[in-house]
């Protein structure tokens, strides 16, 4: 949870640009995708997906399966607490 209050402090205050973020449930083609939120303002939008530890292989496929079913070409980010080099998995971004 803390990592979520940083991030919604992070885009409404630090970008001084507030933005309507909601959690959500993604519904796709394949079934119903968990996904964290969705940072919308006017017609752009962020998707976000939170996650304590991507180093476990299944963990990580898990976390990123919701964001690659989403086929608009909106930005894509996935935040773990685990440390990792700032990367671009398949235009996710880590």
């Amino acid at each position: 949870m803390q990592i979520a209050v940083a991030l919604i402090f992070y885009i409404t205050f630090m970008l001084d640009s507030p933005m309507n973020i909601k959690m959500c449930v993604l519904n796709t083609k394949l079934g119903i995708r968990n996904l964290d939120f969705v940072a919308v303002k006017q017609n752009n939008k962020i998707y976000i997906q939170m996650t304590d530890d991507i180093s476990n292989k299944k963990t990580f496929e898990r976390e990123v399966d919701s964001l690659l079913k989403i086929k608009d070409a909106y930005p894509k980010l996935l935040i773990a607490r685990t440390r990792h080099e700032k990367y671009q998995y398949e235009g996710i971004y880590m």
